[in-house]
Formats: C-alpha cells, structure tokens, sequence
C-alpha cells in the first residue's frame, strides 16, 4: 500500500514537472527577448569564462548583475 501511494505522488510530481517545462517554452519564439539587459548579460557571458562566473553585463567583465547568476547560468 505504501509502494502505491509512493508511486502517485512521484507520477503527480512528474506530471507538475512536465506541465511547468511545457508552459515555460510554449510559444517562446514569439516572445523574444523580454528584458533586454538580461538578455545580453547571458550573451556577454557566452563571450569568456570569467564573464559567465561572474555574471558580467559588459564584454570587458567590469559591469556586473545585480541578479543571482544561478538563473541566468542555466540560459547561457
């Protein structure tokens, strides 16, 4: 009984999982870029390696985001 109840709470977790990856890229295309600044900052942080770790908004890596770079590692 246990292994049963086990199981629908990891299926209902998967199925929350997949609906939130499938609602977060629905139509992305037509989105473009909501936010520009952090928009560039995951571009400037393709550019070079101490820019991605810290996260810079300028190709130089002077300029940084005041975000979490967690987030925006994940889009880079």
């Amino acid at each position: 009984m246990k292994n049963l109840k086990k199981y629908r709470c990891e299926a209902a977790l998967c199925l929350i999982a997949a609906l939130a990856g499938f609602l977060s890229v629905f139509n992305i295309w037509n989105e473009g870029y909501s936010n520009e600044f952090y928009a560039a900052s995951v571009k400037s942080m393709t550019l070079s390696l101490k820019n991605f770790f810290f996260v810079s908004l300028d190709p130089g890596g002077w300029v940084t985001v005041d975000k979490p770079p967690v987030s925006l590692w994940l889009q880079a």
